[in-house]
């Protein structure tokens, strides 16, 4: 039996697991249909293009966390570059608001899912239902 850790921190293995499973789970699997309706036969340039993309904010991200180690993620690297003050505020919070933005995204695509599986249709109130119950209990957190 493997020993528990009860410092609560996130080892290599997890952050690295996290990552994978959030990137697979809401680009991959949850997103590509409603990228295919958008983009449509342009779909691999696109998905080439926002992989270009994420290479360059993981590079970032992970120098940036070589340099300040800390568990306050992007929140204190704007606190390192501009001070506590109305700056490094106004964009956490901007930061915030597109991660709700994003969750909504990623809920309206399980809905699409969760609503297929109930042989409902997704543009209906139970699609939106759904989407908003994700992300309520997901800001919750």
């Amino acid at each position: 039996m493997k020993k528990q850790n009860k410092t609560g921190s996130i080892g290599v293995v997890g952050a690295t697991a996290i990552g994978v499973g959030g990137m697979m789970g809401e680009g991959l699997y949850t997103l590509r249909g409603m990228a295919a309706n958008s983009a449509g036969v342009w779909l691999p340039v696109s998905f080439l293009i926002g992989g270009i993309v994420a290479a360059f904010s993981v590079y970032s991200y992970s120098k940036l966390g070589m340099k300040y180690p800390d568990r306050g993620g992007a929140a204190k690297f704007l606190l390192k570059e501009f001070g506590d003050g109305l700056l490094a505020g106004g964009m956490n919070v901007f930061q915030y608001i597109g991660w709700i933005i994003a969750m909504a995204l990623y809920a309206t695509g399980f809905a699409e899912y969760a609503c297929q599986l109930l042989g409902k249709s997704s543009s209906g109130w139970l699609g939106k239902a759904i989407s908003i119950g994700i992300v309520i209990r997901g800001c919750g957190n």
